[in-house]
């Protein structure tokens, strides 16, 4: 019987927080990157695999029809290392499908590191600190706080979620949604796949709900900060918002002010580093186009 069924919770981050990192040296990782069209990203996201301090693990890139050239600055990057794989698969139900027989051809122990080539580890001692988690035999499943890149602030992650949220609707449980997650191959296997399962899928979470449901009762969070966040829908989505915001402010502004006087109006969000830098630049442009004249920008 899955110990889960008996205990649908998961424990207190609390728990779990461990500040020193202690030597484990009988775990294994696999990493699975999925990628698609991530050149801008791809060799930190590489550089960032390769560096950890930890020696026991191989990666498999795992790309999704990129045309951007990720696949050949990837394969100039990686060079001819045995630990190193790259698959490439024109459709994304191809992926899903490899996907599944990587995992399947893994020991039922090794760790499974679940990540997306737009984003990378944080430090090199991220392995580390999923080798003391997973060291644990009532761990199955861990999940580790991000940065996002676009704010510089950390995640929403819930290292709390309520108890009902946990045992009705696991499917939306914090472990599903985090861009960095790990599992135990064994409880992979544990999927059964049946029929046009992957043709019908529309992305890996048909993978990790189920397990998030086996696994309810053995997930850790890692309140440390594993991972830069980089997700390349979720800016668009940012930049969408922020162009809507600036549209609907637009008018007022310039109700305020004389037409005559304003040439630039800034819209910001959350990006102090990228505002102070464009504020001095304009500041500089106006300096040099009217020396004569003491330039304001509001």
């Amino acid at each position: 019987m899955i110990k889960s069924k008996k205990e649908p919770k998961i424990l207190p981050t609390d728990d779990f927080s461990h500040r020193k990192l202690d030597p484990v040296e009988d775990k294994t990782f696999t990493f699975i990157v999925l990628t698609r069209n991530d050149v801008q990203t791809i060799e930190r996201n590489y550089e960032s695999i390769s560096t950890q301090r930890c020696d026991h693990f191989n990666i498999i890139y795992i790309d999704q029809g990129s045309n951007d050239g990720t696949i050949e600055l990837l394969r100039e990057k990686v060079g001819s290392k045995d630990e190193i794989q790259i698959i490439e698969c024109k459709e994304r139900y191809e992926a899903y499908e490899t996907y599944y027989q990587v995992v399947f051809k893994c020991p039922d122990d090794r760790v499974i590191v679940h990540l997306y080539g737009s984003d990378w580890l944080m430090h090199e001692d991220v392995l580390s600190f999923l080798s003391q988690s997973h060291a644990q035999p009532d761990v199955w499943l861990s999940y580790g706080q991000y940065i996002d890149y676009l704010n510089y602030q950390k995640g929403v992650i819930d290292p709390k979620p309520k108890r009902n949220l946990c045992k009705n609707r696991v499917q939306k449980a914090p472990w599903v949604v985090a861009p960095l997650k790990t599992y135990d191959a064994g409880l992979f296997k544990k999927l059964h796949v049946e029929g046009d399962f992957f043709l019908s899928i529309g992305d890996e979470n048909a993978f990790f709900s189920p397990m998030a449901e086996l696994g309810k009762a053995h997930v850790r969070f890692i309140p440390e900060v594993l991972l830069i966040h980089s997700e390349k829908r979720e800016g668009n989505r940012r930049r969408r918002q922020s162009a809507f915001l600036a549209e609907k402010l637009k008018g007022s502004v310039q109700q305020s002010f004389s037409a005559s006087l304003i040439d630039r109006i800034i819209f910001s969000e959350n990006m102090p580093e990228n505002l102070e830098e464009c504020l001095s630049s304009t500041q500089n442009f106006l300096d040099a186009l009217i020396p004569s004249k003491a330039s304001r920008i509001f």
